[in-house]
This record gives C-alpha cells, sequence and structure tokens, in this order.
C-alpha cells in the first residue's frame, strides 16, 4: 500500500511540476486550482483531449484561463480570465467523463467570446447558455467522448438529453435558482 500512495504521489508530484512547463509550451497560461487529486485528474483529462482530440484541446486553451475545483460545475465565461468550475461529482467520475465535461464548457466560452469579439458590448446570455447553445455544447462534447474513446454508456447519455436539462425547475428559463439546485 505504501509503494502505491509513493507512485501515486510521485506521478502527482511530477505533473504538477510538468504541467505550467508543458502550458507554456502550448503557449497557454491555463491555471488548475484544487486538492492535488483533482489537479492530478484535470491534468490527465487535459493530456487525454491533447492526444485524440486536439482540435477540442484547442478550444480548451484558446478560451478556458482557469478551471477550478468547486461545489457545482458551470463555465463563467465573462470572468478574466474565463473559469470553469467544476464538482468532485463530474471531475472524479471518470478521466472520460471529465475531459468531455471540460470541452462542454470550454465551448459555452467559445461561444460567448465569439460574439463578444465580433459584437462589442454585453453578450446576450442565450448566445452561450440556454437551449440552443446548450445543443451545441452537448454535441461537441458527444463528439469529443467517440474521439477520446468513453465508454459507450457515457456517449449514450447524450442520446436523451434535448438542451433542456440545465432548467432544473422547469420554469422555461436558465437562471441562478437552476444553478443552485444543480447537483453536478
Amino acid at each position: 500500500m505504501l509503494m502505491k500512495r509513493n507512485k501515486w504521489a510521485c506521478r502527482v508530484l511530477l505533473n504538477l511540476l510538468v504541467w505550467p512547463l508543458a502550458c507554456s509550451a502550448f503557449g497557454s497560461d491555463l491555471e488548475i486550482a484544487g486538492s492535488a487529486r483533482f489537479k492530478e485528474q484535470v491534468i490527465q483529462a487535459l493530456a487525454l483531449l491533447n492526444k485524440d482530440a486536439p482540435e477540442a484541446y484547442a478550444i480548451v486553451i484558446k478560451f478556458v484561463g482557469r478551471i477550478v475545483q468547486g461545489d457545482k460545475s458551470g463555465m463563467w465565461a465573462y470572468k478574466n480570465p474565463p473559469t470553469y468550475e467544476m464538482s468532485d461529482h463530474t471531475a472524479f467520475h471518470s478521466v472520460t467523463w471529465c475531459a468531455g465535461s471540460i470541452a462542454h464548457d470550454s465551448f459555452h466560452s467559445k461561444l460567448y467570446h465569439e460574439y463578444k469579439e465580433k459584437h462589442p458590448g454585453r453578450v446576450p446570455a442565450d448566445i452561450w447558455t440556454g437551449v440552443e447553445a446548450e445543443k451545441k455544447c452537448l454535441k461537441h462534447q458527444q463528439d469529443v467522448l467517440k474521439k477520446i474513446k468513453a465508454p459507450k454508456h457515457e456517449i449514450d447519455i447524450f442520446l436523451k438529453l434535448d438542451g433542456t436539462h440545465h432548467d432544473i425547475n422547469k420554469d422555461g428559463k436558465y437562471d441562478r435558482e437552476d444553478y443552485r439546485k444543480r447537483d453536478w
């Protein structure tokens, strides 16, 4: 058991030391904030994206500046830097689920920032959130999960979603109440 823990600790330490160098090599200042276990999981997920879905990885690097451990999962595209908050429930489901989730929320940020680049001023919420935006992000996530060879049961979840899953209280809009009621 001690040997197993030491190997894990060495791998985590190596990744924590190497990740900033890897980010610099890719021209990214992506920050990962959370426990050592959380950082390790995110690093593995990002490595998987980089290896098997490089176009999705490029979106993450371009449109996400921070990935932080939090109570709930959600993209804060309007923050500086754009921040993806990820819950333990999401991060530790599996490495493939973690990678798919990062890809999904980076696409929300992509929608936000591409609109903002072309239209000065406030970005309307329905550009990057809401049913139509959610459908685009779900499609992207499902495509990424296929590329990274996620288990079939993870990919199949998206066949049932229609973009309204974020409206938890079913009042026809996405708002703070829905966010507070999330369990992911």
